[in-house]
């Protein structure tokens, strides 16, 4: 492939704007982009008006494309790029108003993250505030801890005397209408549900009857302490166990609800002479019988559980201020674990403000030190290195590689990132 050095070292790219003379670089502001170079200028020095992508073809051109060279030429484009916007002043005033106006930004953001801060600092004030009212209040209780609490007394009382009413009415309801469904049938449901003979008649019947009677409701006020049972566990599962309980009693009632409307049903179709037909499980949903027995015993036996846990918790509550410490104990629990939520958006402002701070103090150093465009500085390097790198694919040299690698370290040297290598 034939190279004409004529068409090399034309001007191509438009020159970084710059004030002629500085530290040995001359910038082709005075004179038109297309005017030839001297090939025979000095291979250090940027001729005047002469592009990056020039310089860098001519340097790689005088050096066979030497990785040290590279370097050097590097480190050189950066402190006479460095030293030419130093010299600017219109540049200089350029980057100074915008490093003012970051400033200001800066500030801005600072108060805003300050104001934040204040917002948490009032929210955990609060939130210890609570917790040391909560500490307090336990602290009070425990002291009364083995006092009789009247309140809870004379919840226990009048809870334990509701239980025994419904305990009656229980054990009545479900003695009878267990005899009505599986001894003797009855006459109506009134009777089925409240028998005054059940009892004399089963034990008549047999002691074995007799018991069957009297252990029957036992059944029922069973599950319903384990309503009681099951409330008390601390496990999720408890709500499952307690619809078991719930499902199982229901079961039970329809069972005799419907056993009680089919022997009534049997009744009246024996006492009349129209042909019937037999009894059905659709027949008894749509009849009122059978609900009137399932709330009369379904609904008083939740009645029982409720009541029976209530008068529980009342007696433990007599002499104990276990149940309200506990409350008052998972209460702090969600203060303490709102308080390290906050504590941690506390910290993180600091942070924020802390790295805001630090910018400030850098953008401030800058204006001190004076500005200069990293960015023009990172343009000039890639214009420079694609000149460079023209010279090295069209000669075919075996230092690509290595320059490539030199190029890199050194970019991210001066400017912390790695550089896109074009070809």
């Amino acid at each position: 492939m034939e190279i004409k050095l004529s068409n090399l070292f034309k001007t191509k790219n438009t020159p970084v704007a710059s004030a002629a003379g500085v530290a040995g670089v001359s910038t082709g502001a005075d004179c038109p982009s297309s005017t030839p170079i001297n090939i025979f200028a000095s291979p250090t020095d940027r001729q005047e008006g002469e592009t990056y992508v020039n310089f860098g073809k001519r340097a790689c051109m005088y050096t066979t494309g030497n990785p040290s060279s590279l370097r050097a030429y590097l480190q050189r484009i950066y402190q006479s790029e460095k030293a030419r916007q130093l010299h600017n002043t219109q540049l200089q005033e350029q980057q100074r108003r915008e490093i003012e106006g970051r400033l200001n930004d800066v500030d801005i953001s600072i108060s805003n993250a300050k104001s934040r801060l204040n917002v948490v600092d009032i929210e955990i004030k609060d939130n210890d505030e609570k917790l040391n009212g909560l500490k307090s209040d336990i602290a009070e209780l425990k002291i009364k801890e083995g006092q009789t609490n009247r309140m809870p007394l004379v919840k226990f009382y009048l809870g334990l005397l509701i239980l025994a009413i419904l305990t009656v009415y229980l054990f009545i309801f479900y003695s009878s209408t267990f005899y009505s469904a599986f001894i003797q049938g009855p006459s109506s449901v009134t009777d089925a549900m409240f028998n005054s003979q059940a009892l004399p008649d089963a034990f008549s019947r047999g002691i074995m009857s007799g018991l069957f009677l009297i252990t029957v409701p036992i059944i029922f006020l069973g599950l319903g302490y384990g309503l009681h049972y099951f409330m008390e566990q601390k496990s999720s599962s408890k709500y499952f166990k307690v619809g078991v309980l719930v499902i199982i009693t229901f079961m039970f009632d329809c069972i005799l609800a419907i056993k009680i409307a089919e022997s009534l049903y049997n009744l009246i179709r024996a006492n009349t002479w129209e042909d019937t037909a037999p009894f059905t499980i659709s027949m008894a949903f749509a009849d009122l019988n059978v609900w009137a027995v399932i709330f009369c015993g379904f609904i008083v036996y939740m009645i029982w559980a409720v009541v029976f846990d209530m008068t529980i918790s009342a007696y433990d509550d007599c002499k104990s201020n276990r149940r309200q410490i506990a409350s008052l104990s998972s209460k702090i629990q969600v203060l303490n674990s709102n308080k390290v939520a906050l504590s941690q958006k506390a910290e993180s402002i600091n942070g924020e403000i802390s790295q805001l701070v630090l910018k400030k103090e850098k953008l401030k150093a800058q204006l001190n030190q004076g500005i200069f465009s990293i960015t023009l500085i990172r343009q000039a390097f890639a214009e420079f290195f694609s000149g460079w790198n023209s010279i090295i694919g069209a000669v075919g040299l075996a230092t690509a590689p290595d320059c490539n690698q030199i190029y890199e370290i050194e970019c991210k040297s001066f400017f912390g990132v790695q550089p896109e290598i074009t070809e």
